[in-house]
C-alpha cells in the first residue's frame, strides 16, 4: 500500500462513513465472502454484498496506525481493519471462521497492545500471531531464552527479500546461492520472503510480528526448474548449514482433456444424479441440472471444473469421485543425483550430525494438487513433512491432513 499523507488521512473517515453502509446480516446471496477480493461489481449475487471484502477499510489491516486514524476498527487479533465491530451475530451466519474479535468490545480505536505484559516481545503485529505462537508453545521457550541464535537456516523457495526489515540483520548474503533475490532470473520474492518471515523475522524492531526463531541466521536459494537443481542448492555452503525448508515442490497435475481416462468418467457422468452438493448457488447442480444429460456441456464441464477448485474442501466425496474429469496425476522421483545430494545432506551436514531438511507435506486437495515426497516422509534421506494449520487448530483445507511423525535427531 502506498505511504498515505497526512491531507489523505485527515479525508478519510468521511470516506469511510460514507461507505459504512453494507448490511453483513443480510449478505447471505453472495457465495465468495472471506476471499479478500470484493466480487460486488464482478458477480450478480454479490452486487448488494460480500461485505468483508468489500469494506472500505480493509485494505488499511496489517496497519493499526493507519486504520485508526481513518476511523475504522481494528481486530488486534486478526490485524483486520474494518468499517464496523462485527459482534456474533455476523459471526453465527458464518461458522467456518474462527475470529479474534467475536465480540464488538473486541475491536479497538487505538493500537495499544491488548495485554502487553504477557507479550515476550513489543513487534506491533505480536497480538495477530499470538495465536500460532500459543498453538505450538513456543512463547515459554523464548522466555528460556532459545530464539535460535546460532542456527543457520536456508530457505529454498521464490527467492527471499534480504533487504526487508525484518532480515537487515540476520540475513547472510555470503552463503546464500548466487540466484536468491528478487530481479534476479526466476526469483519473485513473494512466496519464499514470507516463509523466512515466519522462521526468522526479526524481534523487537517495530516491524510486523516476530519470527517463530527470530535470532535465527538465514540464507535463501531461488528454486531451478529442474528437481536435479533444486536438491543441488542444498550442497551450498553446506558446511554452515543446520536447517534447509522446503515448501515448494513440482505441480502433479497436468490437464488430459483428450484423454481415454477422462471419456470414461464423461460416460460415467451421464443420467447420473447430480452428486454435488445444492449449496452454495455456484453448484454445478445449478447449470448442469439434477441429472447430467447425455452430452456434457461446455458450461456444464466449467461449472464441475470451477466449483471442485473453489469448494472442494465442502464437497469431498463428489469431487473426488471425478476428479479424473479434468485431471491427471503423477508423482515425481528423484534421479539417483537428487537422492545423493539428500543423503549427502543428511549424513555429511551438521558435521556429520546430518542437515534437517523440512519439505511442505503437501497441498493434497486445493486446487487438485498431490503431495510431493508424501510417500517417503520417514525415509531418512526425506526429511520431515509440515502441515497447514489454521487458526481453529484444523489442518488447512488444501493440505494434507494433520498427523503426528515421531522422529529422533541428533541434535
Amino acid at each position: 500500500m502506498a505511504l498515505l499523507s497526512f491531507s489523505h488521512l485527515f479525508i478519510l473517515p468521511a470516506i469511510v462513513q460514507a461507505q459504512n453502509t453494507c448490511d453483513h446480516l443480510a449478505d447471505t446471496t453472495c457465495d465468495w465472502k472471506y476471499d479478500k477480493e470484493c466480487d460486488a461489481l464482478s458477480l450478480p449475487q454479490c452486487a448488494t454484498g460480500d461485505c468483508f471484502d468489500c469494506d472500505a477499510c480493509l485494505t488499511f489491516s496489517y496497519n493499526c496506525n493507519v486504520c485508526v486514524a481513518a476511523g475504522c476498527f481494528w481486530c488486534p487479533g486478526d490485524a483486520v481493519c474494518l468499517t464496523q465491530a462485527l459482534g456474533p451475530e455476523v459471526w453465527d451466519l458464518n461458522p467456518e471462521k474462527s475470529p479474534s474479535c467475536r465480540l464488538e468490545a473486541d475491536w479497538k480505536t487505538t493500537c495499544e497492545a491488548v495485554n502487553p505484559a504477557d507479550n515476550v516481545f513489543t513487534d506491533p503485529l505480536y497480538d495477530a500471531m499470538k495465536w500460532s505462537y500459543q498453538l505450538i508453545n513456543v512463547e515459554q521457550v523464548w522466555r528460556d531464552g532459545i530464539t535460535g541464535a546460532g542456527i543457520h537456516v536456508r530457505v529454498i523457495d521464490d527467492g527471499v527479500d534480504a533487504e526487508h526489515d525484518e532480515f537487515k540483520v540476520n540475513f547472510d548474503v555470503a552463503n546464500s546461492c548466487e540466484v536468491y533475490m528478487p530481479g534476479q532470473p526466476l526469483v519473485e520474492n513473494k512466496h519464499g520472503t514470507a516463509c523466512a518471515s515466519i522462521i526468522g523475522g526479526a524481534s523487537n524492531n517495530n516491524v510486523c510480528a516476530a519470527g517463530i526463531a527470530p535470532d535465527v541466521t538465514l540464507s535463501a536459494c531461488g528454486v531451478p526448474s529442474d528437481l536435479d537443481g533444486a536438491t543441488a542448492t542444498f550442497m551450498v555452503h553446506l558446511e554452515v548449514v543446520d536447517v534447509i525448508s522446503n515448501s515448494w515442490g513440482p505441480l502433479p497435475c497436468k490437464n488430459i482433456l483428450q484423454t481415454e481416462q477422462r471419456q470414461y468418467h464423461l460416460d460415467k457422468l451421464q443420467q447420473t444424479p447430480c452428486p454435488f452438493s445444492s449449496e452454495p448457488s455456484t453448484s454445478p447442480c445449478t447449470i448442469c441440472g439434477p441429472t447430467f444429460a447425455d452430452v456434457l456441456t461446455e458450461e456444464c464441464e466449467k461449472a464441475i471444473t470451477d466449483y471442485c477448485s473453489r469448494y472442494y474442501e465442502l464437497d469431498p466425496n463428489a469431487c473426488g469421485e471425478y476428479l479424473d474429469l479434468y485431471v491427471s496425476c503423477d508423482f515425481y522421483a528423484l534421479s539417483p543425483v537428487g537422492d545423493q545430494n539428500f543423503a549427502k545432506a543428511v549424513q555429511e551436514g551438521r558435521g556429520g550430525k546430518g542437515v534437517i531438511i523440512t519439505f511442505a507435506g503437501g497441498v493434497c486437495t486445493y486446487q487438485l494438487d498431490l503431495c510431493f515426497y508424501d510417500d517417503d516422509d520417514n525415509d531418512v534421506c526425506m526429511g520431515l513433512p509440515e502441515v497447514l494449520i489454521w487458526k481453529s487448530n484444523a489442518s488447512a483445507p488444501y493440505s494434507n491432513s494433520l498427523e503426528l511423525h515421531y522422529l529422533t535427531i541428533d541434535v
